[in-house]
Parts: C-alpha cells; structure tokens; sequence
C-alpha cells in the first residue's frame, strides 16, 4: 500500500473517530437549555420608557466626530472622505469633541452631574451614566436629547 493511500486510511479512520465522539460524548447527553425572554406585561414600560434608578445609554443630538460635515461656527467638518479612515488624532476632531463634551456637561449640569461611566464622540453623541428616577424624567424632557 502506498503512503497516500495509507494516509488517507488514516484521515479517514481519524474522521470517522471524531464524527463518533463528537455525538456521543457527556455534551450531547443533555440537551442545552432552553432561554425564554422576560414577557412584557400589558401595563409594564417598554425599556425606552423606563424611569427606574440604573444605568441609562443617552443619546444626544449633535452629529459625532466620525460623522460631522460642518455647519458649527469655528468646527470644521471632522468626517472623513470618500474612502478615507477616520483619524481621531487630527485637531479638528480633537476640537470638535471638546465641543461635543462641553454639550454633554452642560446637559448633565441641568440634572445634577450623575456619576458618568462613559462618553461617546465618535460614533455617536452621548453618554453612559447612572441616574436616579428624578434625573430620567428630566433628561427625557430636555431639548437636545434623542433617546434613551
């Protein structure tokens, strides 16, 4: 017998090997679970109408770095061109977010500066913070804030 014709005994042997414990080792003994989502009751808020105390995503209005073309007196447009990646080092985009943070204070300065875990410039204009229910309602009725 030839070594190719060896060697393909032995993939074949080794297939059929795998193909066996593969379906009858502890794993396949027991089913995986099965994960039902939580049911929304008629009367409950839909997660973008929440207003209990956790940790909010809010997303604001202004246009993020990756994507603004111009249009705000002393920023110039910080997108890219056509077919161009974005550079987050230029100065414009350096400046342009100091704009886009300085909007975000002022936001979280009119419900109490909550504790902030994150901000979004590039992709987005926003911010991560824990806030209380106090602090929701008023977000949600200010000017400038797209969602929740």
């Amino acid at each position: 017998m030839g070594s190719r014709a060896r060697l393909a005994g032995v993939a074949a042997a080794v297939t059929a090997a795998a193909l066996c414990l593969g379906v009858s080792g502890p794993a396949a003994a027991r089913p995986a679970p099965v994960v039902h989502p939580p049911q929304i009751q008629p009367d409950s808020p839909f997660p973008t109408q929440a207003t209990g105390p956790g940790l909010y995503l809010v997303t604001l209005a202004h246009a993020p770095a990756a994507a603004y073309d111009g249009g705000v007196a002393g920023y110039p447009a910080t997108r890219p061109r056509d077919g161009a990646r974005f550079d987050r080092t230029r100065p414009a985009v350096a400046s342009y977010r100091t704009h886009l943070v300085d909007g975000q204070d002022r936001i979280l300065d009119s419900v109490g500066n909550p504790p902030v875990l994150y901000r979004y410039t590039t992709a987005l204009d926003g911010f991560a913070a824990e806030l209380t229910p106090i602090q929701v309602k008023k977000l949600r009725a200010t000017p400038g804030v797209v969602l929740f």
